[in-house]
């Protein structure tokens, strides 16, 4: 006589309910909650881009899709330094009077309701 064992498992992840068996109150359950969802960050900036004519540098990027973003924070770095902020807007362009005879490079982030910032994204010259 053999003895057959089957074993099945069966993993379902946090908030999400395939069986019929599940309570209404179950299905219902949002995959995470408010207070993780506030702490995520949101994504940067497309295709941010810089030019720099007559002592101006223009700074702009492809806005955000999602309504929680609600600014963005703009960084520049003098002759290789650090980025450190030099403003904040609600939609691009931004302009900025960078120091004469200095090599500058810039980046945007962007900002949602929460005040939580995404990566930086490097603006690349037209």
């Amino acid at each position: 006589m053999k003895l057959v064992l089957i074993l099945v498992l069966v993993i379902m992840g946090a908030g999400s309910c395939a069986s019929s068996a599940c309570s209404q109150e179950e299905k219902s359950k949002p995959d995470i909650s408010l207070a993780e969802n506030k702490r995520i960050s949101p994504f940067p900036p497309k295709n941010a881009t810089v030019t720099i004519e007559n002592g101006r540098a223009t700074v702009r990027w492809v806005r955000a899709t999602t309504a929680r973003v609600v600014g963005y924070e703009i960084y520049r770095s003098i002759n290789g330094g650090p980025m450190k902020e030099v403003g904040r807007t609600k939609e691009p362009p931004f302009v900025d009077h960078p120091p004469p005879n200095s090599k500058v490079a810039y980046a945007v982030a962007s900002i949602d309701s929460d005040d939580n910032k995404s990566r930086l994204r490097t603006a690349q010259p037209e």
